[in-house]
């Protein structure tokens, strides 16, 4: 019996290893549910003295809390990551805007002697965008082509 309780523990163990390390995603109920002993269950060192099944408890208690903590704290650093990338992102997307607002673009397609050398990666990011658009746009119309019902058509 104390070898199933055992190996019990290191599987509870092993969820919470797996959990903070980031290979198991589970909601912080799902995991409180995972890891409570299920009732009747016989503690390990079942023959050892209460005091010290009590502790037991209290370290798995104690092991559930720091990682629950550890946690809510990789959740605030994936957020703070998340925005950053949110911002880098828009932030890309309003300068192509703005050189939109510009004759960038038309200087371009007519001659690239016409755009100065330092607008020239600026050119060549607008014109991948310009280009993944209407990649998107073609397959849109293609599906609705395939598809009427599905593109909202008759």
């Amino acid at each position: 019996a104390a070898a199933v309780e055992a190996e019990q523990r290191c599987m509870r163990l092993q969820v919470v290893h797996d959990v903070v390390a980031g290979r198991l995603e589970v909601s912080q109920e799902d995991l409180r549910m995972l890891l409570a002993k299920p009732d009747g269950e016989v503690e390990l060192g079942a023959e050892a003295a209460p005091n010290e099944q009590a502790q037991d408890g209290l370290g798995e208690a104690r092991l559930v809390r720091e990682a629950m903590e550890e946690l809510d704290e990789l959740h605030a650093d994936r957020l703070v990551e998340l925005k950053a990338f949110c911002d880098a992102a828009l932030a890309e997307k309003e300068l192509l805007l703005q050189a939109l607002g510009t004759d960038l673009l038309t200087r371009g397609l007519k001659d690239i002697g016409l755009v100065p050398q330092v607008e020239q990666p600026l050119l060549s990011r607008l014109l991948k965008e310009v280009d993944q658009l209407c990649i998107e746009r073609m397959a849109v119309a293609d599906t609705a082509a395939r598809h009427p019902l599905e593109a909202g058509r008759p």
